[in-house]
This record gives C-alpha cells, sequence and structure tokens, in this order.
C-alpha cells in the first residue's frame, strides 16, 4: 500500500502534469470558421483604415480547399467600386514564380537542353567574364546566383526590350564573383522570359497560359503587356506623396506597362486565382515542386526586421530556391515571396507540412513589407492555431518605420564638384553611357533644371549642402518617381563634364558623360 506521504507526491506530481497540459491546450485558440473569418475581415480593413491603404484582398487554401476569399477596400480613389475576390492587382515580383516554372516546365518537355545546361550552349549570349559566359545555367538566373548589378532602373529605357535584352546583360559588370552571393535581379528574369521565348518560338505570355493558367483555371488573371479590352475590375496603385502627409499619388498604368514589357512583374491576378495557384503549388506533382523548391542560394539577411527585438515571433527566409523564398514562421517550414512594385504590395507564403497557403494583396505603400507582413502572420496564427501576436486593436498603435533614403556621397576627386569661383556651371546638354544611353539635361522658362531619361523627364532639385548634388522627382503622371541623389562632376577648367546617377544602380552607380 502507498503511504500517506507517496500519496501526497503522486497527488502534487499529477497535479502539476494536469495543470500543464490546460495550459499547452489553452496556447492552441480553437475558433470557429465563421469566427476566424470575421478577426481576418476586421484585422484587414483596421490595416486599411488606420495605416493610409486603399484597396486589398486575402486568400487563404488548406488542405487544398479554399477556406477563405475575400477583398477589402477600394479599387481606386475615385470611385465607390469595392474590391472583389476578381479585381485584379499588379503580382510584381509573383510573377518571377510564374516564369520559374514556366521555364522549367518548357525545359521538362525538351531532351536537348536542361536548367544546369550552360546557356550559351543553347543560346547567343555572351557575359562579361568568361567564366559566366560558359558556365552561367537557368537556375543561376531564377536562383540570382549571377553576382552582377540590379540595374534595374534600365527598365526606364524603351530600347531595352526582351528581344535584346542578351545584347544589355552583356555588360552588366562583375559586382561579385560567380555562384557566391545573392544579387537579386529582375532583368535577369527577363532574360529568362527571353529564353522560354527562344525554346518555344513562341511569347512568354502565351507560354505561362498553355503551361500554368488555363490548366488551373485561372481566368481571371491577365498580362499587363497585352491588352485585355478595357477590364476595369483593377485595383489602381497608389504611393505615399513624402511632401504632403496621407496624401496618396496614383501610378498610371502606361507606367505598369513599360515597365513590365519585359516580363519580369508583368502579371496581374486576383485572390480568386492566386487560390487555385496555391492549392496547385500545395498538391501538385511532387517532382515538379520539389524542383522548384529546392535550395539553390541562401541570403544574408541584414535588414530583416521581424525578429526579435523588434517582433516577438521569429519570421526568418534565409534560403532562395527558383523564384522563391525559402525559410521559418514560429518554427513552421515556409516557402514565400513578396512582391513590391510602386503602390501594389503582395506577400504569398505557403507552409506546405500543414498544407496551408496565405496570399494577401494590397494597394499603398508599404516599406520593408511590414503592412502585408502583419496580415499574414495574423491570418496564418489563426489557421495554425496560434494566438495572434497582433490584433485589430493593437495595430493602431503599431509604427511602421517610414523610409528615408540615405543619400550616397558624391566621389571626393580633384574634378568633382569644385568649382568655387565665378557663375555656376551649365548643366545642360546630353550626357552618354554606353550601357544605359543618353540623359538629357535641359532648363525651363522659369530655371527649373530637368533631365530626361527614357520615358520619364525629372524635375532637379539642388541640395542645399553639396554643391552640384540634386535630388529629383518624376513629372506629370510620373510624380511618384523619385531620386536620393543625382550629381554632377565639374572641373574648374572645362565645367560640367558628367553625371552620376547612384538611385539607377547604388552598387555600381552609372556616370554619363557629356557629348553635347
Amino acid at each position: 500500500m502507498l503511504t500517506f506521504r507517496a500519496l501526497l507526491v503522486f497527488c502534487c506530481f499529477f497535479i502539476i502534469l494536469f495543470s500543464d497540459l490546460i495550459q499547452c491546450l489553452d496556447s492552441e485558440q480553437n475558433y470557429s470558421q465563421n469566427q476566424i473569418h470575421e478577426m481576418i475581415a476586421n484585422f484587414t480593413n483596421t490595416m486599411l483604415e488606420d495605416k493610409n491603404m486603399v484597396g486589398g484582398a486575402v486568400a487563404v487554401v488548406k488542405n487544398n480547399q479554399v477556406v477563405y476569399l475575400r477583398g477589402f477596400g477600394r479599387r481606386n480613389l475615385n470611385s465607390s467600386d469595392k474590391v472583389d475576390n476578381h479585381t485584379l492587382f499588379g503580382l510584381a515580383s509573383l510573377t518571377k514564380a510564374f516564369t520559374a516554372a514556366t521555364l522549367v516546365k518548357v525545359m521538362e518537355d525538351r531532351k536537348d537542353v536542361s536548367q544546369t545546361m550552360p546557356i550559351s550552349k543553347f543560346l547567343d549570349i555572351e557575359f562579361s567574364t568568361e567564366q559566366r559566359t560558359k558556365y552561367a545555367n537557368v537556375e543561376d538566373l531564377l536562383s540570382h546566383r549571377m553576382g552582377l548589378p540590379k540595374n534595374n532602373y534600365l527598365r526606364l529605357n524603351l530600347e531595352l526590350t526582351r528581344d535584346n535584352i542578351p545584347q544589355y546583360v552583356k555588360q552588366f559588370k562583375q559586382y561579385k564573383d560567380f555562384r557566391t552571393s545573392f544579387m537579386y535581379s529582375s532583368i535577369m528574369f527577363g532574360l529568362a522570359a527571353h529564353i522560354t521565348e527562344k525554346l518555344t518560338n513562341n511569347t512568354w505570355e502565351n507560354m505561362i497560359s498553355e503551361k500554368i493558367l488555363r490548366p488551373l483555371g485561372m481566368r481571371d488573371t491577365k498580362f499587363i503587356t497585352k491588352p485585355y479590352g478595357g477590364k476595369k475590375n483593377v485595383a489602381t496603385p497608389y504611393v505615399e506623396d513624402d511632401d504632403v502627409k496621407k496624401t496618396l499619388i496614383e501610378v498610371p498604368a502606361s507606367f505598369k506597362r513599360k515597365w513590365g514589357r519585359i516580363g519580369s512583374g508583368a502579371i496581374q491576378s486576383s485572390a480568386n486565382d492566386m487560390s487555385k495557384w496555391m492549392r496547385f503549388l500545395l498538391n501538385g506533382k511532387r517532382s515538379f515542386l520539389c524542383n522548384i523548391f529546392g535550395t539553390r542560394n541562401f541570403l544574408v539577411q541584414t535588414t530583416n526586421v521581424f525578429r526579435r527585438p523588434k517582433m516577438p515571433v521569429a519570421y526568418i527566409n534565409d534560403k532562395y530556391a527558383l523564384g522563391w523564398k525559402k525559410g521559418f514562421y514560429r518554427g513552421y517550414p515556409i516557402i514565400v515571396h513578396t512582391g513590391t512594385n510602386w503602390g501594389n504590395n503582395l506577400v504569398l507564403t505557403l507552409f506546405p507540412e500543414e498544407k496551408l497557403g496565405i496570399f494577401v494583396a494590397l494597394t499603398g505603400s508599404d516599406f520593408q513589407a511590414y503592412k502585408r507582413t502583419l496580415v499574414m502572420q495574423y491570418v496564418a496564427d489563426l489557421y495554425l492555431g496560434n494566438e495572434p501576436w497582433i490584433n485589430a486593436s493593437s495595430i493602431k498603435d503599431f509604427k511602421v518605420p517610414k523610409y528615408k533614403p540615405r543619400c550616397p556621397n558624391p566621389p571626393s576627386n580633384e574634378t568633382n564638384r569644385f568649382y568655387l569661383f565665378g557663375s555656376r556651371p551649365s548643366y545642360e546638354g546630353t550626357y552618354s553611357n554606353s550601357l544605359w544611353g543618353n540623359i538629357t539635361v535641359t532648363k525651363t522658362k522659369s530655371g527649373t533644371l530637368r533631365f530626361t531619361y527614357g520615358f520619364v523627364t525629372f524635375q532637379l532639385i539642388p541640395s542645399p549642402k553639396v554643391f552640384s548634388s540634386f535630388t529629383a522627382k518624376g513629372t506629370g503622371e510620373m510624380r511618384f518617381l523619385k531620386l536620393s541623389s543625382v550629381y554632377f562632376e565639374v572641373c574648374s577648367k572645362r565645367g560640367v563634364v558628367a553625371i552620376t546617377v547612384p538611385s539607377f544602380e547604388k552598387l555600381m552607380p552609372p556616370t554619363f558623360w557629356k557629348i553635347t
């Protein structure tokens, strides 16, 4: 028989064990579907209202079923039309996943090419280094292993097209060693779109439709590079005007069409269609999914703010596959990618082991992806059975950091920015760069300086502190575009000799030399 003392110890142990079990069960919230739907709607509407956003959409799939699908807010500020499940949002860099999946499918269908075969074996192309020309393959493009600068603002130059993109990338100078770094590049995905067209003798748009959109029944999805009958159910992107608090500036569709012409960022889709895409990504052919989701590269996350001490939960994306990042949220493995493109802010997150997929789209400004990520994490916590770490009440006091551009200092060599005596130099003229093309600087009747590059004209605003240094702001309907650093190089004997634009490419700022 048990002694009284032994019985007392046993009872104490049982009470402690039982209380731990109750505590564990309490940590998993069991909300009804209706409660979850109401909570998501309340949180997302609060986000839109409190954080100066215009429209949004959320789609959730779980165990191969669409469990949540809803639009929020307005399509644009000029009407009362509401966002619905079929409203189109510009996908921005979520387009990369479609580009990668399509090219992989195209190569799987052929016997004469492969993802690891050097591109120069089946395409007439030459890179700036012999090593890249000899060995660079499709996986290097799709996982950002090329070690070349972004040069993303080349997309303002209409002479850059999908057809001639190999001639441009040939001039991209090395910034990091080949296959030793993560150098994110949308233009390399433009090159992937070009390769898709060359291998199929068809357009990139048609191949995405054939390989993905039609088989999955994604009937809403369109390409901004193609006319589609004036469809009006589109969410207009907006960005905040830094000069006027809370004021939003519309980003015109004409800009989006020109910016996305090389393929990168050219897809528009709806919450309804993205739910179909997520179901495929979670439940499709295993060998294909393992291919596109296999880790090919690694990121160094020096700017990730979603970690302690700023955030109470861990959200890490430190690996890259083919058009996808990989990491963890609260210890759950995730596959994720964001899309950001002047007023379009999206995130698609897959929890493969939980068979859970979440798509969030917002229109407005969202620096460092705070707003869309907070919505995603809130939705994820509800469907994972966790108590959300933020809610519709606390989000009101949550401060999203403002974007403060850091202007690179002009070089300090002897021929630059020292024009100490006499009248101010004449900045007007044409300036040229072998890769970037020409910039034209003019002066208006009122004395304001402007420079034109590609299809955009900027107003130059002089710096009060640094001679011949300027910021720039787009004019007309392009006034949402801003450049934090533009400066002229001035020689005391020859006057203005060049213009350098670090905002075009901060890693290797392009210098345009004066020719007239």
